[in-house]
């Protein structure tokens, strides 16, 4: 009789465990969906602010090569790799430029 009860209760708190472990990775999984796509968001408000002030300061590009490198970690890709390349190409110096300079 107490075999039984081991055994039930061993099936059980396998299952419970399992169905536990399962419902963890899909909200990790979720996290991370979410963390890339607000590094996504950012970089591509980052990358509008830059383009249309016409360079992007040495403090700017830094801020958004490490949204980058965490992005990429995150296995995102696609069109922002393009805007961090070409945000690699605005001047530093943004000294005397205007909002509409181009």
């Amino acid at each position: 009789m107490t075999q039984f009860f081991v055994e039930y209760w061993l099936q059980l708190a396998l299952t419970l465990l399992t169905s536990a472990l399962a419902i963890m990775g899909g909200m990790i999984i979720a996290l991370f969906s979410g963390v890339r796509a607000l590094l996504r968001d950012r970089i591509i408000q980052a990358y509008n602010h830059y383009i249309d002030k016409g360079c992007c300061p040495i403090y700017g590009l830094e801020n958004v090569e490490r949204m980058y490198k965490a992005y990429h970690v995150l296995r995102g890709n696609g069109t922002v790799t393009q805007l961090v390349a070409e945000l690699k190409t605005l001047p530093r110096n943004c000294e005397g430029r205007s909002n509409h300079e181009n």
